[in-house]
């Protein structure tokens, strides 16, 4: 964000550091790129002391040769800063930073999708060419797609009744995928719930952590 070219609506350049000061929350219309000066939301806000300490002492820590951190970087990572366009009669600062912990759950339904269907495994093949990529890369899609439209709602349904603890997606998608085999051969999905005590303990997260799962930050967004 330091090296993006940010202007006000009349054209000043925004010297992002000093225009922030101090304040808890920033949220204002502003110019985005030194040519286009796309017209954008800028939404910053103030991360806690502790947070913030946690950014910096990371960011202190990379051993990236390209990781040279100047000063205003390291300030700069006390705040949350976003560039939207939507506004803020639909979005308030604070629901667009809920908003935003949200992409961590495409994430993890992609790596579900790469690590369960094992594609370094699939794809170190002599003989893969282009055409063979794209069909595995389909077909394992829809594998995974079944998985979580027709099997995910099943097993989460049954698993509430013994346990209040969430599914975790990547280890649903790791167990699946290691018996495949079975729920191909099932003439019924309920035929998986003969061992829902099993996958009540082998799939679901483990309550060791304060931090919010997707779930609940998806249950969040619902409900705005």
């Amino acid at each position: 964000m330091n090296s993006t070219n940010l202007y006000t609506e009349t054209g000043e350049k925004i010297e992002l550091l000093k225009f922030l000061g101090n304040k808890r929350e920033t949220d204002l219309q502003v110019l985005v790129g030194k040519t286009e000066k796309l017209k954008m939301r800028m939404v910053a806000r103030k991360l806690p002391k502790s947070k913030a300490s946690k950014r910096i002492a990371k960011a202190k820590k990379d051993r990236h040769s390209k990781a040279n951190h100047s000063k205003e970087y390291f300030e700069l990572l006390k705040y949350e800063i976003y560039l939207t366009n939507v506004s803020s009669e639909k979005l308030a600062g604070k629901e667009i930073a809920k908003l935003y912990g949200l992409r961590w759950h495409i994430e993890i339904l992609f790596k579900s999708w790469k690590s369960g269907s094992n594609f370094k495994k699939m794809f170190a093949k002599e003989k893969m060419n282009e055409h063979r990529v794209k069909f595995t890369i389909y077909a394992m899609l829809i594998q995974f797609v079944y998985l979580m439209t027709s099997i995910y709602p099943v097993l989460e349904k049954a698993i509430k009744e013994i346990t209040d603890k969430p599914i975790s997606i990547l280890k649903f998608t790791q167990e699946m995928s290691s018996i495949l085999d079975k729920i191909l051969s099932l003439k019924s999905v309920d035929e998986l719930l003969k061992h829902k005590e099993i996958y009540a303990r082998n799939i679901t997260y483990e309550k060791h952590t304060k931090r919010e799962n997707t779930l609940n930050k998806y249950m969040y967004v619902k409900y705005l």
